[in-house]
């Protein structure tokens, strides 16, 4: 029992701890995107994301994958009073000290090693322990809950305080206009207005039984429309229970100074959200009272409550309200937000792990009974034999397998190989093992493992699974999982052959270890403010016991790269130091032959791409004349011999000319020579061209790298061609802000030739996007319909509404929605036959929104309220299909 309490106690802790890390992290990213978003989206989308992140911030369950990129281990248990021989410490597969004349182990273990250790003691009576995951669990609790007995006091108090000191509103005009607000909002039930001197301003406040309190009953007929219509859309869309639930998250997480900064822009933007709803449709003079009613009410305030819904706010949030007030731009809906914010908070929790696990594979081999083989390397793994006929295999890059029980985790993910990981073989250089962790290297690793063979400097070595990895509540799958990992952990190293190991495995094997060796040693030169290792390319070469290293190097100083080759000898294997090293190839001091060149740049390197600060530096020395300084840039042969160090050789022959966007430049060594792929690129009018290398002879095909960079360059597009910058909408190179001030230069070319920029637009895979740009943006491009065919669709969606038994009111067109709309039913609609297929372009659909009623059903004012899609028939007028509205 009690081991069974320290399991669920470091349960809790490291699902709170994945929880609070990943919602935290995509609130992070969230709040700085957040006036992007707020210029973007209405503020309604913003409160369902902050909801999103509540809703998963009280949800203390890792949905995290098994090889979680991140796995963050914490050792929260101390070991004292240690009274174990060292047989039984290295049966936990803990290390063995030696202290004070006494054997003992490490002291912060985790609860998987406690485990182990009780197990190999025979009972916890051999040594102390102390849990601080069980500590700062208590501590957590403590401060939960009084956290949440302080809110709810403090609510509750004040709650007692309005019924007490309150009394039934007396003016029949206030009386008059409240009942219209709920009337028009579709509210049936019964909301007391009350007057009470405890508010401070108008507040609604009760989630059971709610009631609008006013401070007093000083208000115009006009205030208490803005005031009534405020506090009601508060009610309509449940704002007090999302406050709740923001609430609810502090409380969880009250430790965690972001949730509280969540729960503060949230509280914001609900009342952001509400401000839009009520001045929707609104003139400036009506948004100017509204603004000014707001005002005075934020004059007497004194306190902002967290469980009720006032009306004014804090300086901060006013200045921000009213800027939503007077925002008339026009938003998108808000479900790509919605769903980019869902699928960022799904993807950081699938990415960070908190507790023990053990890493999957990622490819499947299937098993020929309970023997692996391995055709790369040559070797065959004989397996126990319950593993025959039901255990998967699954192969790593490098000769390392995991085992596993196949849908061990049922309904976890479609991939039934995701979880049940029973052990790992792995492979690794012998003496990087014992460097990194000690002689006895096994005791000192990671996780649980056992070695089976050492042979030629490499350590071939089983590492056993140290979470759980099945379904526990299932006895047949839990029995089949524990019969595989005892049988697995009695493997020994007769189990792991190389018989039959031909001359190509055996040279695959040698390229194996040469590859480990050199991959140390090239982790030595590690990045400096004045040197940043860019990329690194392994290339062993088993004939001479050696290895290529090809590190790129990227110095910020002078804007430039370089790389440096070096062929390291490893004539012994115990150790990771090679015996000896040759630079053969640092362009810095040029690229001198055919041979230099390709070592230099390998095909899985390719050439070094400058970023936009680095086009800038190369643009700005290139406008400068030539000097011992400054690098001569004026032709393509000069940018490439720059960029890439070439000397020794000549420039023999061209391919394209300078008027093209890309070229081709012929460079002759003494041994050979090699055609360069070079791109155009031109910052503005005024910069100079600057040629810049790209591919090469043999080399992948891959796109003009520059393309992509250019697309981030904002302050570049009034410089971009038309095609340019629809390649960047069309590739998706530019989205966001990026796209905003593409859009904004193609309309400023749309004004100043409409022709020149639609025939560029046809025929590219943007014509959606801009049809749809074109429609939220009739200021610029004019409306869709004249205000006789909105009129008539209007006229007809009355029409068919009174022939089939329900009313609307506020019918109106709706410029940011109708293309949208129009599109979607078009294509997955109703109307996608009779429309689409008949030959009617939406040019001959048009959609308006209001508000319908059906039988019993509440009026709905919502931000697209009904929508109601119409098409052009035969005879000229339009008509409304059976199921072409809805919500």
């Amino acid at each position: 029992m009690l081991d069974m309490m320290e399991i669920a106690w470091n349960d809790v802790l490291s699902n709170l701890i994945q929880t609070g890390l990943t919602a935290s992290a995509a609130a992070l990213v969230l709040l700085l995107l957040r006036r992007v978003m707020k210029k973007r989206y209405p503020a309604r989308a913003v409160c369902i994301v902050w909801a999103i992140l509540a809703i998963r911030l009280l949800i203390p369950v890792q949905l995290t994958l098994p090889d979680a990129p991140l796995q963050v281990t914490p050792r929260t248990t101390y070991l004292s009073n240690v009274m174990l021989d060292a047989a039984a410490i290295e049966q936990a597969e803990l290390p063995v000290y030696e202290q004070a004349g006494a054997v003992t182990t490490q002291h912060w273990v985790t609860n998987g090693e406690v485990q182990a250790l009780r197990e190999a003691a025979g009972g916890p009576g051999a040594f102390s322990v102390f849990d601080l995951g069980q500590v700062l669990c208590v501590l957590w609790i403590i401060g939960a809950v009084a956290f949440a007995v302080w809110q709810w006091h403090s609510y509750r108090s004040f709650v007692c305080v309005l019924k007490n000191s309150s009394h039934p509103a007396g003016r029949d005009t206030l009386r008059r206009v409240f009942e219209e607000q709920k009337q028009s909002l579709g509210i049936r039930r019964d909301i007391p207005l009350r007057v009470t001197p405890a508010a401070d301003c108008p507040l609604l406040a009760g989630f059971i039984k709610p009631a609008l309190y006013l401070p007093d009953e000083a208000l115009s007929a006009g205030e208490a429309g803005f005031i009534f219509r405020h506090e009601l859309t508060h009610y309509k869309r449940g704002d007090l229970w999302l406050k709740l639930l923001l609430t609810a998250a502090r409380s969880v997480h009250w430790f965690n100074p972001l949730v509280h900064l969540l729960a503060r822009f949230a509280q914001e933007d609900i009342e952001l959200a509400c401000d839009d709803a009520v001045v929707r449709g609104m003139d400036v003079d009506a948004r100017c009272a509204y603004g000014e009613t707001i005002l005075r009410s934020a004059a007497a305030q004194a306190k902002r409550r967290a469980l009720v819904s006032c009306f004014t706010g804090d300086k901060q949030t006013l200045m921000r309200r009213f800027e939503g007030i007077f925002d008339t731009r026009t938003k998108k809906r808000g479900a790509a937000l919605i769903v980019a914010a869902a699928l960022l908070v799904g993807t950081l929790g699938c990415a960070v792990s908190v507790g023990e696990s053990e890493p999957s594979a990622v490819s499947e081999t299937a098993l020929e009974g309970n023997v692996y083989t391995n055709a790369t390397y040559g070797y065959t793994l004989t397996l126990p034999d319950c593993f025959a006929d039901r255990a998967y295999a699954n192969a790593w890059e490098y000769g390392s397998v995991t085992f596993g029980l196949p849908d061990a985790l049922p309904g976890y993910t479609d991939d039934p190989t995701d979880g049940g990981v029973v052990m790992t073989l792995q492979v690794e250089a012998t003496a990087y093992l014992r460097e990194l962790f000690g002689e006895d290297w096994q005791a000192e690793y990671m996780i649980p493992c056992k070695e089976l063979v050492e042979r030629d400097g490499l350590t071939w070595y089983l590492a056993f699974a140290s979470d759980v990895q099945y379904d526990p509540a299932n006895p047949e799958i839990t029995a089949a999982y524990t019969e595989m990992y005892q049988a697995a952990q009695a493997m020994d190293g007769s189990a792991l052959s190389f018989e039959g190991q031909t001359g190509d495995q055996r040279e695959n094997e040698r390229a194996l270890l040469l590859r480990a060796l050199a991959r140390v040693y090239a982790a030595q030169n590690d990045s400096t403010a004045e040197l940043i290792r860019d990329e690194v390319t392994i290339q062993p070469e088993v004939a001479d016991n050696a290895a290529l290293v090809v590190i790129r190097f990227f110095v910020p100083a002078g804007d430039y790269f370089f790389t440096m080759v070096e062929r390291v000898w490893y004539d012994r294997t115990d150790t990771t130091t090679p015996s000896r090293t040759e630079t053969l190839v640092n362009t810095s001091d040029g690229v001198r032959s055919l041979e230099a060149f390709r070592y230099a740049f390998p095909l899985e390197q390719g050439f070094p791409v400058f970023d936009e600060a680095g086009l800038e530096s190369l643009s700005e020395m290139a406008a400068e004349p030539a000097s011992l300084e400054n690098p001569d840039l004026s032709t393509p042969e000069a940018c490439a011999e720059y960029v890439l160090h070439f000397v020794g050789g000549e420039w023999t022959r061209r391919t394209g000319s300078e008027d093209d966007s890309e070229m081709g430049l012929t460079y002759r060594w003494d041994d050979g020579e090699m055609t360069i792929r070079m791109q155009r690129v031109q910052l503005s009018e005024s910069s100079p061209v600057l040629w810049l290398p790209f591919s090469y002879d043999g080399a992948q095909p891959q796109y003009p790298p520059y393309l992509l960079v250019l697309a981030r360059m904002m302050d570049y597009y009034p410089y971009r061609s038309t095609v340019e910058l629809l390649q960047a909408l069309d590739m998706g190179w530019a989205d966001g802000a990026y796209a905003e001030a593409i859009f904004a230069e193609l309309d400023q070319r749309w004004q100043q030739d409409a022709d020149a920029v639609e025939a560029a637009v046809a025929g590219t895979g943007v014509q959606t996007v801009w049809a749809q740009h074109k429609a939220a943006n009739p200021d610029i491009f004019g409306a869709r319909f004249s205000d006789s065919e909105i009129e008539a669709a209007c006229q007809a969606v009355r029409d068919y509404a009174g022939a089939h038994g329900f009313s609307v009111e506020n019918l109106h067109y709706d410029v940011s929605h109708d293309f949208s709309f129009s599109q979607d039913i078009m294509q997955s609609g109703v109307l996608q036959d009779n429309v689409q297929n008949d030959g009617l372009t939406i040019d001959n659909v048009i959609t308006v929104i209001g508000d319908a009623q059906f039988d019993d059903d509440a009026w709905r004012e919502q931000a697209e309220g009904w929508s109601f899609t119409l098409y052009r028939g035969a005879d000229g007028k339009w008509v409304l299909e059976d199921g072409a509205y809805g919500y």
